[in-house]
């Protein structure tokens, strides 16, 4: 009978939790470290973990403070979606010249969509006219003018 492999996070289960069969893993052969669904657990740790790095080397936030500010935000975008993937991070561009941000230049967290397609898009004056051109559109007022000219 050949041997059967135990990932090494399957070996520190106590034996009633251990699988009956241990799975392959995904790519290594049989002694590969990990069985299918530890890698993807393991994985999705690291990704989180290089996101955290990142924001902060770049923006100044701490992991902590992250959370603290998603969690603050209701764990949504402004916008009222939940994103699907990891908040970006949104900073006045003008405060600090460089790859890196102060930290004190941190408005929030949002999804990519607005991230890059609103708020680095457009200004504040712009984004108002926005909202007024959909709150009363051109044809509504064109419309109600002329029904005031003909009454």
């Amino acid at each position: 009978m050949k041997p059967t492999h135990l990932c090494i996070d399957c070996a520190a289960l106590p034996l009633a939790e251990r699988p009956k069969k241990p799975r392959p893993a995904p790519h290594g052969g049989p002694r590969s470290k990990r069985c299918v669904s530890h890698w993807r657990v393991f994985r999705t740790g690291q990704k989180f973990r290089a996101h955290a790095t990142y924001v902060t080397k770049t923006y100044g936030l701490s992991a902590e403070e992250q959370a603290e500010l998603w969690a603050f935000q209701g764990e949504r975008c402004p916008c009222g979606r939940r994103p699907t993937r990891m908040p970006d991070t949104d900073h006045d561009h003008t405060c600090c010249s460089g790859p890196t941000s102060c930290g004190r230049c941190v408005r929030g967290l949002t999804c990519r969509a607005c991230n890059k397609d609103v708020l680095g898009r457009y200004n504040s004056t712009q984004l108002r006219a926005l909202a007024l051109y959909l709150e009363d559109p051109p044809m509504t007022r064109l419309r109600r003018s002329r029904q005031s000219e003909v009454a």
